[in-house]
């Protein structure tokens, strides 16, 4: 058995050759020119909402970011999909603040945002996560994330999800 056997054998790449089998006649096949490295990103993309449906580790990552003083919130990056679990937070002498979602009662409450203290509660709206009340002191922020990869700029990048689909990213990027 050889290593792409195995690897086109994975339940992973057999579900996501079903669906781009399903997905490829809805393609808007009329354009008139379009690059490979278009095409490429569109079916990564394709591939990586069928991995995020799945919850698949390949999309996994665990992201930490300073939290200055004062500041309360952070923006996760530009590949962020969802939050895995909730944030914690390292202080300087890398003790772990857990926190808990902002209950939807304190959300106009202005004594806990206008407050500067130990952060306790986090809230998520779109790509930023708020820290209530706003630290006095800086923190590392660590939370696990699912993140799409970067897109492909180049004929000579490194494609996505460990060569798992290597095959069926060009396969397919020339039916588009």
């Amino acid at each position: 058995m050889t290593i792409y056997s195995t690897i086109s054998s994975s339940p992973y790449v057999t579900s996501v050759k079903t669906l781009w089998e399903k997905l490829l006649p809805r393609l808007d096949l009329q354009r008139t020119s379009v690059d490979f490295l278009t095409c490429c990103n569109e079916v990564i993309e394709i591939i990586t909402n069928h991995l995020w449906l799945r919850k698949s580790d390949l999309l996994r990552t665990t992201h930490t970011e300073a939290l200055p003083a004062s500041t309360n919130f952070i923006e996760l990056p530009y590949d962020f999909i969802a939050v895995e679990c909730t944030p914690v937070l390292l202080d300087s002498e890398g003790n772990t603040i857990k926190l808990v979602n902002l209950p939807k009662e304190l959300l106009f409450d202005s004594s806990i945002t206008e407050e500067e203290g130990v952060p306790e509660y986090f809230d998520l709206v779109g790509s930023f996560v708020y820290f209530y009340p706003a630290p006095e002191d800086a923190y590392t922020v660590k939370l696990e994330m699912y993140g799409k990869p970067a897109p492909l700029t180049s004929m000579s990048a490194q494609l996505p999800f460990a060569g798992m689909f290597n095959f069926l990213i060009g396969d397919n990027a020339v039916k588009i």
